[in-house]
C-alpha cells in the first residue's frame, strides 16, 4: 500500500488471560509503538450474565477461576482508553463455540454431537444465543464501532439431520447452509446496532464463488479480515484478491506476531514472524490500486489453537516479535539495523546466556518471564535430546527398565546419561527454573493458567527425571546390560 498501514493487536484471552496490572504496563508500549487498537478475543474469559452466565470456563465468579469478573474486564477496558486504544470484541458465533457448546445446558444446540466446535445453524435456539451474547458484549463495548463475529474454520458444517435436510432444499448446499446463518447474525447487529460494523475471518469465503457472494450481497453487510500467516506470496494470487476486490468495499488483513508456528510452540520464531509480514508488504503492494478501503492490519497473537488444546506462547514470551514486525510494518520493510536500533531504545535488550549475563537487565513489560520461558525453551529442547530422544525411548524406556530387557550394547552407549549425577543436574535445573518461573509468573497471570503451564510442561518432565533417578539409585549405577533370554 502507499499509505501507512493502520496496526492493530489481537488480544487472544481464551487461553493465559493476563491480569489487568499486567495490561497496565503492556498498553503504553504498544501506543509508543503506534499501535490504533485492540482486537480483543474474550471467549470464556468475559464475565457473561444471566441465563448464560455458565459460559465462564470453569463457571467462576472470580478471574482465579476462570473468567474476569466484572470489575477486571471494566478495568481493562479503562486502560485501553487511557491510552487511546480502540477496542472491538471478538464473539464467535459460528465454528470455535467448544467454550459455549461443552456445557450441558447449551449441548443440544452442536452440529456434531461428538464436537463442541460448531452451532447448528438450524436450530432457532442457536441464533437466540446468539444475540443474547452479542447483545452483552455490545452493552459492555458500547462505544465500539465494530463487532467481530468469528465464523472461521466451520469444520462440521452440514452434519446434523436438520441441516442435512436443509441443505437438500438450499440453492448452494453448504455455501448456502453458512452464508444464511451468517447474514442473519450480521443483519441482527446491523439492525439492532446501526453505528457498530461487522467484521468477520475471511477463509469460508475463499471457496465461494464471486457470483454466489454477489447473490447475497455480504459485502454491504460485513468487512472481512483476511488472515494469513505464512510466507510465500502466491497467497496473493489474483483469483482470490480481485474476487475479494469485487465483492467487498472494505477489508481488513491478519498477520501474527506469535502462536502460528506450532500448537505446542513456548517461544515464537521471529524469522518466520518477519517473513509474514513482508509478504503481507509486497502482497498488499500489489492491490494499491483495487482495494477500494484497506482498514488495516490485525497482528494476532495466539494463545492456543483451539478452546482445548493446550498453551502456546504466553503474551510476554511474544512481545520482542511484536515488537519487532510492528516496526517492520512501519519501516516499509525489515531493517535490522534501525529495528535493533529502535528496540534497544525500548528496553529491548536480552542476556546472551540465561541468567549468567547480570550487567543487562531487560526493562519491556513481562520481560523476566520471556527470560525463564526462553530458558525453559532451551532445557526441554536438552530433555529431548538426551532423556526423551528417540534411542532412549526404544532401548530404555520404562517398560524396558522395569522388565530388565535390553541390551548391553545400547545401555552403554547412552552410560553419560544413564547415571543419577546427570540426571540430578538435570532435575536441579529444572527446579530452579520452576522457582524462577514462579517468582516471574503470578504478577501476569492467574493461578489456573500457572497449573495449566506447569501441568503440561514442566511437572511431566521432573516426574519423568524423579522416576529415572530413583531407578539409577537402585540400581547403584549398575543399569540393566543382560537381556532376558528370548525363546
Amino acid at each position: 500500500m502507499s499509505k501507512k498501514i493502520r496496526r492493530f493487536v489481537h488480544l487472544d484471552l481464551k487461553g493465559a488471560p493476563p491480569k489487568p496490572s499486567f495490561l497496565e504496563t503492556f498498553f503504553p508500549l504498544l501506543t509508543t509503538l503506534g499501535v490504533k487498537g485492540l482486537l480483543v478475543e474474550w471467549e470464556d474469559s468475559f464475565p457473561y450474565t444471566g441465563d448464560i452466565q455458565d459460559i465462564g470456563s470453569l463457571g467462576s465468579s472470580s478471574a482465579s477461576g476462570g473468567h474476569y469478573i466484572p470489575k477486571e474486564a471494566l478495568e481493562i477496558m479503562k486502560l485501553a482508553k487511557v491510552h487511546s486504544l480502540m477496542t472491538i470484541p471478538l464473539i464467535q458465533t459460528f465454528g470455535h463455540m467448544e467454550f459455549v457448546l461443552k456445557h450441558s445446558k447449551f449441548k443440544h444446540l452442536r452440529e456434531y454431537n461428538i464436537s463442541p466446535s460448531c452451532i447448528c445453524p438450524s436450530q432457532e435456539d442457536s441464533l437466540n444465543l446468539i444475540k443474547e451474547m452479542i447483545d452483552q458484549m455490545l452493552a459492555f463495548h458500547a462505544d465500539s464501532e465494530y463487532i467481530h463475529i468469528g465464523a472461521d474454520e466451520v469444520w462440521h458444517l452440514g452434519q446434523c439431520e436438520k441441516c442435512t435436510a436443509k441443505m437438500e432444499i438450499l440453492k448452494y448446499k453448504q455455501h448456502s447452509l453458512w452464508l444464511d446463518h451468517v447474514v442473519a447474525v450480521a443483519q441482527y447487529v446491523r439492525n439492532r446496532y446501526p453505528n457498530t460494523k461487522v467484521m468477520l475471518w475471511d477463509d469460508m469465503f475463499r471457496n465461494i464463488d464471486e457470483a454466489i457472494l454477489k447473490e447475497y450481497n455480504i459485502g454491504e453487510l460485513v468487512e472481512p479480515m483476511v488472515w494469513y500467516y505464512h510466507t510465500l506470496d502466491d497467497f496473493f494470487s489474483p483469483n482470490l484478491w480481485n474476487k475479494y476486490c469485487n465483492v467487498f468495499p472494505h477489508l481488513w488483513g491478519a498477520t501474527a506476531f506469535k502462536g502460528a508456528t506450532g500448537s505446542r510452540q513456548i517461544m515464537p520464531i521471529p524469522y518466520h514472524h518477519i517473513q509474514n509480514h513482508e509478504c503481507w508488504i509486497r502482497g498488499l503492494a500489489l492491490y494499491n490500486d483495487q482495494i477500494k478501503n484497506f482498514h488495516g492490519l490485525v497482528l494476532t497473537g495466539w494463545s492456543r489453537y483451539d478452546h482445548y488444546a493446550t498453551l502456546c506462547e504466553l503474551l510476554p514470551s511474544g512481545i520482542p516479535s511484536l515488537c519487532i514486525c510492528l516496526l517492520t510494518l512501519e519501516n516499509g520493510k525489515y531493517s535490522p539495523e534501525i529495528i535493533q536500533s529502535e528496540m534497544t531504545s525500548l528496553g529491548f535488550i536480552l542476556p546472551n546466556i540465561h541468567m549468567d549475563d547480570t550487567t543487562i537487565v531487560p526493562q519491556f513489560p513481562g520481560s523476566q518471564l520471556y527470560i525463564n520461558m526462553d530458558w525453559l525453551n532451551h532445557f526441554i529442547r536438552k530433555y529431548k535430546i538426551e532423556i526423551d530422544s528417540e534411542r532412549f525411548n526404544t532401548w530404555f524406556n520404562h517398560w524396558q527398565r522395569n522388565t530388565k530387557y535390553t541390551t548391553p550394547y545400547h545401555v552403554n552407549s547412552m552410560k553419560s546419561t544413564i547415571n543419577s549425577l546427570f540426571i540430578s543436574r538435570l532435575l536441579s535445573e529444572i527446579e530452579k527454573l520452576e522457582d524462577f518461573i514462579t517468582s516471574s509468573i503470578h504478577d501476569i497471570y492467574y493461578e489456573h493458567t500457572v497449573e495449566e503451564l506447569y501441568g503440561t510442561l514442566i511437572h511431566p518432565i521432573k516426574e519423568n527425571l524423579y522416576k529415572l533417578n530413583q531407578y539409577c539409585l537402585l540400581q547403584n549405577e549398575e543399569c540393566p546390560t543382560k537381556p532376558k533370554p528370548i525363546d
